[in-house]
């Protein structure tokens, strides 16, 4: 059973945005992701819940910033080991298989076949659709405006994979597996 977290992720999301409001840099730019990730699609607004309720979990996030990526200098990282009242969404999530390949089956299939192949997935965990009865355990809160001195908390929830959930790379791996074995028409 997951214990009820709202309360703790709403501290969570006090305490960050205290932070970055004294970065009004770093503030915008996670302002920015978070829009960029409602108008794509990969995290929608959930249903209010005023009072706690099974099926539903929060995962506080932070940002996470690289000065030295040309990129992407600023991350938005969801906490799905945070332990509200001993139990995390992490644990009770099943990990998967271990998806660690050895370096001898791949120096063994490059010496067997004539052509070997790489590929780098943008944004791979967020092509990963998340079917609408489990939403609700990505649940998360964000702000609606930042340049408010009082904003409303808003309710969001992830419709696409999360990076950082257990299970995350192994759902990923069998997504990728199930559409590399259709074949492709034309």
């Amino acid at each position: 059973m997951l214990p009820d977290n709202h309360t703790g992720s709403v501290k969570r999301l006090s305490s960050l945005i205290s932070r970055l409001k004294t970065n009004p840099n770093l503030l915008q730019e996670h302002d920015n992701i978070m829009h960029d990730q409602k108008k794509s699609g990969v995290v929608e607004p959930a249903n209010y819940v005023l009072v706690p309720v099974r099926n539903v979990h929060y995962l506080p996030h932070r940002d996470v910033v690289r000065e030295d990526e040309n990129t992407t200098k600023v991350r938005v990282v969801y906490d799905a080991s945070a332990k509200g009242l001993g139990t995390s969404l992490n644990d009770c999530l099943h990990t998967g298989p271990s998806l660690n390949t050895l370096i001898f089956d791949i120096l063994i299939r490059f010496r067997v076949h004539k052509v070997a192949m790489i590929a780098d997935v943008e944004k791979a965990f967020l092509n990963v659709a998340i079917s609408s009865e489990h939403r609700d355990y990505l649940r998360f809160f964000w702000i609606d405006d930042i340049h408010e001195a009082n904003p409303n908390i808003i309710t969001l929830r992830f419709a696409r994979l999360v990076f950082g959930l257990t299970c995350s790379p192994a759902i990923l791996s069998d997504v990728l597996h199930h559409h590399l074995k259709i074949p492709l028409s034309g």
